[in-house]
């Protein structure tokens, strides 16, 4: 495995073309070859739910792109001062059918049309044991398709850091019995140059592999991407999006690792089980009135990046419903629980 310190590589901002692998009985993977931009690529259920989030605001702050040096790139997310989780497949050269060295890997957050809040070169990286890259149609693949990039730079105290949650089969199941919602976020194909997130999506069902399936929209490029949940006051990372399926049925469905699989190793590496939202800059005024503004409360528009008079009273009328003590102020904290109530 590289494990060198290597100098700075450049920022590539061509799109991700990831080869996917077969699911479960039944599911055939995709192509691997990019789809052109459609008005419904791959991965998108029905009408696209994704929106484009403000990547200086937390949580988006904390996702980025991994760019690989070959032309493509993958998403994934920051869960410490300078650890980054991802998709294993993300680091595989199919070309060379080997790994891709650590001096072509190049870490961007918080990235948005051309800017973005940090950027590290790596220093090592871990695949999960047993994950063999290349091979194509091993059934037990997918269910340890992850990786911990461990960063040059301490970038995680400028965008903030993911905690993440102990999620199994087990609460994966419960959570498709309770319609537990998760929010998903990364870089997709057709919009390389921002934050997409889908908010409220479901969770489908398991699989024997170590899956859990998902219905969030994802198409190529979100490899990596994490699934997230608000929970004990802190957005925890519960899965992350590896793989894009279709069902006998022809329908597609998300395909995710859950946290149980990569806990461990990312605490052993310094993750953090409750995260850290990040400098005070990344408030997520922006977030909150989209939030507002699509469970109705009209919040009218941003001014600026600063809350407005009709944007702190639409606050205060979603506390007095929640139960909360009325402050009219965005923060993670109303961001969270907010997102509860998206369908």
């Amino acid at each position: 495995m590289p494990n060198a310190r290597r100098p700075m590589s450049s920022i590539f901002l061509a799109g991700f073309i990831g080869a996917m692998l077969p699911l479960i009985w039944g599911i055939a993977n995709t192509p691997a070859q990019a789809e052109p931009d459609t008005a419904l690529l791959p991965g998108l259920h029905g009408q696209d739910q994704r929106i484009i989030v403000p990547a200086n605001e937390f949580p988006w702050s904390a996702v980025g792109r991994l760019n690989n040096g070959l032309g493509m790139y993958c998403s994934g997310a920051m869960i410490g001062r300078h650890l980054v989780l991802t998709a294993a497949h993300c680091l595989w050269n199919p070309k060379t059918r080997n790994w891709i060295s650590i001096e072509s890997l190049h870490f961007v957050a918080g990235y948005q049309r051309g800017e973005y809040l940090a950027h590290s070169t790596i220093k090592h990286y871990h695949v999960a044991p047993g994950y063999a890259g290349g091979i194509k149609s091993v059934f037990a693949q997918e269910g340890r398709d992850w990786a911990l990039l461990e960063l040059d730079e301490d970038i995680g105290v400028v965008t903030g850091f993911f905690g993440i949650e102990r999620f199994g089969r087990v609460d994966a199941e419960e959570a498709v019995r309770a319609d537990q919602r998760v929010v998903r976020a990364g870089y997709s194909q057709d919009h390389k140059y921002v934050a997409m997130a889908h908010l409220g999506c479901s969770w489908i069902g398991t699989a024997v592999n170590g899956q859990i399936l998902h219905n969030c929209d994802a198409v190529h490029g979100d490899s990596g991407s994490p699934l997230l949940r608000w929970r004990a006051g802190a957005f925890r990372i519960v899965a992350i999006h590896v793989s894009l399926n279709r069902d006998a049925g022809n329908h597609y469905l998300g395909g995710a690792v859950p946290a149980a699989a990569f806990v461990d190793a990312a605490f052993k590496l310094g993750a953090a089980e409750n995260g850290n939202t990040g400098p005070a800059e990344r408030v997520p005024i922006d977030t909150v009135q989209q939030v507002l503004t699509r469970l109705g409360y009209d919040p009218g528009p941003v001014n600026g990046g600063l809350a407005t008079p009709a944007m702190a009273a639409a606050i205060r009328r979603f506390e007095h419903q929640a139960g909360m003590k009325p402050t009219g102020t965005a923060s993670v904290w109303l961001l969270g629980r907010l997102l509860e109530g998206v369908r």
